[in-house]
């Protein structure tokens, strides 16, 4: 994992595996150019960037790293999913949703975006048809629905 400091508004993105991690994004090395226009990001620190995609990353440093999207970015690649499954920030934990692991674990989850991912792969859907969240309630009726 390398980090390229003061990206953009003072924040740091890191190279994690194949993704990009700044702010709470995590982009393939396709999307950089068009993010780089919107959050006007300098062609220098964009090449600096693509330079670095190439460097190596230390899966064990980056699936305990402070910064929540450098741990999201891993989730996306689905790798720490064990570990991170458990993470503290519920954008982790939604990100390893939507890999489809840990499922009976994220049904019970406290976020209603995290759970809504849960829906939306099928599983637990007679829980989940009773959530307090409308939009869970909502995506596991539409689920059971394709099951009928």
């Amino acid at each position: 994992m390398k980090e390229i400091k003061n990206v953009y508004n003072g924040k740091s993105a890191f190279i994690v595996g194949e993704l990009v991690a700044c702010g709470c994004q995590a982009l393939r090395a396709d999307e950089l150019d068009e993010a780089a226009k919107k959050f006007e990001v300098t062609k220098y620190k964009l090449n600096k960037i693509k330079d670095a995609l190439n460097s190596e990353t230390n899966w064990d440093e980056a699936i305990t790293h402070e910064s929540y999207y450098v741990r999201m970015a891993c989730a996306k690649q689905g790798v720490g999913l064990e570990t991170l499954v458990e993470d503290r920030d519920w954008i982790v934990r939604r990100a390893v949703a939507k890999q489809g692991y840990g499922l009976d674990i994220l049904v019970n989850d406290e976020e209603s975006d995290v759970r809504f991912e849960v829906a939306k792969h099928g599983f637990g859907l007679k829980t989940l048809v009773n959530d307090l969240s409308w939009t869970v309630r909502a995506e596991a009726e539409k689920q059971l629905k394709k099951l009928k």
